[in-house]
């Protein structure tokens, strides 16, 4: 447990006292919201936040995966938050010796951060490590993980209809893989589906199974389940939901 950090705090007669007019002299001991956030983290022990992970194949598709790694131009949102899910929520112990400046002490703990998600995982910590693109909310702030450090980003659901199907729903995986479920009307509303797809760490998607309204099949046997695996394109398996079987098969 690390040893919390004393502020810096003047005592009321080191304080200039501003005359009529002197806003300036109030502005230079008016304490900034950051250092005022930063002060309350540096009285604590722990502090409490919240990591969001997305699937790369969402980023991909969102055009967000190059800008977030462009390390040229620092990426500073807006992160859609539709696409993430929570990853960790819970407290972790600061490090030792932060910097007494606020904005300082923020990025220290948000390294700490890092370094903890890479190196030495929570008990029961099931996500993937800390990666470009990850969102870690901390004192009513967001910042995202980005090529070098951390940046401050506006993280909130897209105001306008999504740009790809509103119906995918991301689950990120402990090896920073992911699955991702998809809803499809099919043609027509002929062959409406639900697909469960495998997304790779660089964003490729492979199919696992699906479930499927296949209008061709016999009344009753509509509803058909399929299963892929990984080393061939077609299915291994396919048929309906619905099975019949003889006296002697029981």
């Amino acid at each position: 447990m690390c040893r919390p950090i004393a502020p810096s705090v003047r005592s009321a007669s080191s304080r200039a006292v501003p005359t009529t007019g002197s806003s300036n002299a109030l502005s230079a001991v008016r304490m900034t919201q950051n250092d005022l956030e930063a002060r309350q983290i540096s009285e604590q022990t722990a502090v409490h936040i919240t990591i969001f992970q997305a699937p790369f194949a969402s980023l991909i598709e969102q055009g967000l995966y190059r800008r977030m790694y462009d390390s040229m131009n620092s990426f500073c949102g807006p992160v859609p938050a539709e696409y993430y899910l929570v990853a960790f929520d819970g407290e972790i112990d600061c490090p030792p010796q932060l910097p007494e400046d606020g904005d300082q002490r923020i990025y220290a703990i948000l390294e700490h951060i890092f370094y903890i998600f890479n190196r030495a995982y929570p008990a029961g910590y099931c996500g993937r490590s800390l990666s470009v693109g990850d969102v870690v909310q901390m004192g009513g702030k967001h910042y995202i993980c980005a090529t070098k450090g951390f940046h401050p980003i506006t993280f909130e659901a897209s105001k306008g209809p999504p740009m790809l199907n509103p119906t995918a729903c991301p689950l990120p995986l402990p090896d920073g893989t992911g699955l991702q479920v998809s809803v499809y009307m099919g043609t027509k509303n002929r062959y409406p589906c639900i697909n469960i797809n495998h997304i790779a760490p660089d964003g490729s998607e492979n199919p696992i199974c699906f479930a499927e309204y296949d209008y061709g099949k016999e009344p009753g046997h509509e509803l058909c389940v399929g299963a892929y695996c990984a080393s061939r394109d077609e299915t291994v398996y396919y048929s309906s939901y619905v099975q019949e079987y003889s006296q002697s098969e029981h």
